[in-house]
C-alpha cells in the first residue's frame, strides 16, 4: 500500500481523457441486463457516495479519523461492487492510513477521493444517457 504521501497531487492525477464505464459481466447478470435498473443502481451509488464524501469532509474538519475511516471504508467496498476501482483504491488508502497520518495528507485523499468519484460519475451518467 502507498502511504498518503506517495500520492500525486490531484491535480497531477487528472486523466487527458474522458473516463469510460460500463457495468462489468457480472454486475449486468446481477441485475439481469435490464437497463433501467443498471440506470437506479448508478443513481443510488452516486446519491450515497456524494453523501459520504460529504460526511468524509465534515469528519475531516472535526478531526473525528474514526469517522473519517468508517465512510472511506463503505465507499470503497460500494465502489468496487460498481466497477469503480480507482475511487476504491483512494478510500483504501484513508482507511488503512497509518496512526500518525497528518489533517493536510487525508485532506488531500479526500479531495482526490471526491476527484475519482467526479470522473466515475460523469462516466456513469454518460453510459446511461447513451442508453435512453
Amino acid at each position: 500500500m502507498n502511504s498518503p504521501r506517495a500520492l500525486n497531487s490531484p491535480a497531477e492525477a487528472r486523466p487527458a481523457f474522458r473516463l469510460k464505464w460500463a457495468p462489468d459481466a457480472g454486475l449486468k447478470e446481477a441485475l439481469g441486463g435490464d437497463e433501467e435498473s443498471i440506470a437506479e443502481l448508478v443513481d443510488a451509488f452516486t446519491t450515497d457516495t456524494a453523501a459520504r464524501l460529504q460526511r468524509m469532509r465534515a469528519a475531516l474538519l472535526a478531526g473525528d479519523g474514526t469517522r473519517l475511516r468508517n465512510e472511506a471504508h463503505t465507499i470503497k467496498g460500494s465502489s468496487r461492487q460498481v466497477g469503480a476501482g480507482a475511487l476504491g483504491d483512494v478510500c483504501q488508502q484513508v482507511e488503512l492510513a497509518p496512526a500518525p497520518t497528518t489533517l493536510p495528507e487525508f485532506s488531500s485523499l479526500v479531495e482526490l477521493a471526491q476527484e475519482r468519484f467526479s470522473e466515475i460519475a460523469a462516466a456513469m451518467a454518460d453510459y446511461c444517457a447513451c442508453r435512453r
